[in-house]
């Protein structure tokens, strides 16, 4: 449909110009003739009469063109907001649609700056800006928050400031803000600016923001369901954290980053020591609940830029980008003190046994992976709540190769994690 839309408004373009041409046209040859019965009609000579003819169509012919110009600009304005409003169909990701619809806002006569605030699948904020600066981002952000959710449409004058530097554009002196409405329910809103307070918006910017608003509200919607699709797909329901799918794309997509950009990469591994005898003796209620209670320590202690996963039946992972192997060390550490400090009610005491290590040289992410895991393999083989560091190249892994804590399973327990992946009993 998007497509048609576009076809569309270009034909409608290119048939506006051609009856605006040919009416042109028409017009210049009635004035040509009504000039040269009006010149017979007085008593001049011909030179004379071809001259005021001349001058005549020469003034006539400007002010069409003025005119002609005008009406192709307009045509070429809506056909330009009608592609746009047709673009917006054409993606299901969520900031995608936000660009597109910040630059139709943008776009619009008058229009100096615009902002786009979306809420995200839990609700969260999202904001997108365009000709403003990250100040002003901040500030006019606060300012759309404070709006009633009864309110249509809202303009604001803003109070005159001078710029903080030299070099920064005039304050926004005026705003339009229209809501974003979708299933009965405002979820953003859209506004644009002027910096100039001599400039208000014309009804017809107010109208075009209003129709782009009605089209954006129904394509963010679906673009918001789709990342709570995928969400819910990228997440173990048992723990609340990025499944082994999610943790793999992720670690993998980390790991040609910073092999790019020559940076840093740890990773830790763990798993929950004696976690078969949980089940066996309290049974699955409490192991599920040991769980869910160490992955609720592990999100209380980990920084914003790590990806934690549950990666199989109670062994975790984490990805800590610009990170070496003596922050991960400490990320365990401090896990392990909050744990210890916050037990988990009807599981108790529960502890960990760790494997950590950093990206070292041309390794991919399986290879990378699987040496941090066969570090946690020899943490348990040495006993229970340690950490120990990966080997160094895989020159010095033994003849038996790799070992694996994940495979290193007496019986299938807790079910499946939720994610595909195998439980795992042990230990």
């Amino acid at each position: 449909m998007g497509l048609r839309l576009v076809i569309f408004s270009s034909w409608e373009t290119v048939s506006i110009a051609a009856v605006v041409a040919v009416g042109a046209s028409m017009l210049l040859i009635g004035l040509a003739s009504i000039l040269l019965r009006r010149l017979r009609r007085h008593r001049v000579t011909p030179e004379e009469r071809i001259s005021a003819l001349v001058r005549e169509l020469d003034m006539r012919m400007r002010q069409l063109g003025e005119n002609l110009s005008e009406e192709l600009e307009r045509t070429k304005e809506e056909s330009r907001r009608s592609r746009h409003l047709g673009e917006l169909a054409w993606t299901i990701e969520i900031e995608e649609v936000m660009r597109r619809s910040l630059d139709a806002a943008a776009a619009l006569d008058g229009v100096d700056a615009a902002l786009i605030t979306v809420l995200g699948t839990e609700d969260e904020p999202m904001t997108k800006g365009a000709g403003l600066t990250e100040e002003e981002i901040r500030q006019l952000e606060l300012d759309q928050r404070r709006g009633s959710g009864r309110v249509q449409s809202l303009t604001i004058s803003y109070a005159p400031t001078a710029p903080a530097r030299p070099d920064d554009p005039p304050p926004v002196a005026i705003s339009l803000q229209v809501p974003i409405e979708a299933r009965a329910r405002t979820i953003g809103v859209l506004s644009v600016f002027s910096r100039d307070e001599l400039r208000p918006f014309a009804e017809e910017a107010h109208q075009a923001l209003e129709d782009l608003a009605a089209h954006a509200g129904p394509a963010l919607e679906n673009s918001r369901r789709y990342l709570e699709a995928r969400r819910l797909a990228d997440l173990d329901a048992r723990s609340g954290l990025h499944n082994y799918r999610y943790f793999d794309e992720t670690l993998e997509r980390e790991v040609a980053r910073a092999r790019r950009y020559h940076r840093k990469l740890a990773l830790v591994v763990f798993d929950l020591d004696d976690f078969k005898q949980i089940n066996d003796r309290m049974g699955h209620q409490t192991g599920n609940a040991a769980l869910a209670g160490v992955a609720e320590r592990m999100r209380e202690v980990q920084r914003s830029a790590d990806v934690a996963a549950r990666y199989g039946g109670d062994e975790f992972a984490v990805i800590l980008p610009e990170s070496g192997v003596e922050e991960a060390e400490k990320f365990y550490e401090r896990l392990r003190a909050h744990i210890a400090a916050n037990p988990i009610p009807s599981v108790g005491a529960v502890g960990l046994s760790c494997g950590v290590g950093e990206l070292e040289g041309q390794e991919d992410w399986k290879t990378f992976f699987n040496r941090i895991d066969d570090a946690l393999f020899r943490a348990k083989r040495a006993g229970k709540g340690q950490v120990v560091r990966a080997l160094g190249g895989v020159g010095l892994i033994t003849d038996e190769g790799f070992g694996s804590a994940i495979s290193d399973i007496d019986e299938p327990n807790n079910g499946p994690s939720d994610n595909g992946k195998p439980g795992t009993g042990k230990k």
